[in-house]
């Protein structure tokens, strides 16, 4: 990452963290080609018409904060919530779940 190279890092995590293990099957010049060319900047989303939801916590991590930070700013229908007290990992059992929960019900039935 220090290199800029940040397609190259989050293939790598991605490969290490084994989320998506149809990953391992792809080279991974491959992998980082797919990921540069899906690489947008936040601008690129400025004309999106379609309502949109930014969840976060106070205690993720510094630049998925500054990712929301950009996106809320330039999306022209965005809602950003900031979860007090949740990480990235708000959503998942060791998070809270239904608070997560209560925020999409609450967009989606808006």
């Amino acid at each position: 990452m220090r290199r800029g190279r940040f397609a190259s890092a989050l293939v790598t995590a991605l490969k290490g963290l084994a989320v998506a293990p149809v990953l391992g099957r792809f080279p991974r010049f491959v992998l980082v080609r797919l990921v540069e060319e899906m690489t947008d900047t936040a601008r690129d989303y400025a004309k999106l018409g379609s309502r949109v939801l930014l969840l976060g916590g106070v205690k993720s991590p510094a630049f998925l904060r500054a990712a929301l930070d950009e996106l809320s700013v330039v999306l022209p229908h965005a809602q950003r919530i900031t979860f007090p007290g949740l990480g990235h990992s708000g959503p998942d059992d060791d998070g809270h779940p239904c608070r997560v929960a209560d925020a999409l019900r609450a967009f989606f039935t808006a």
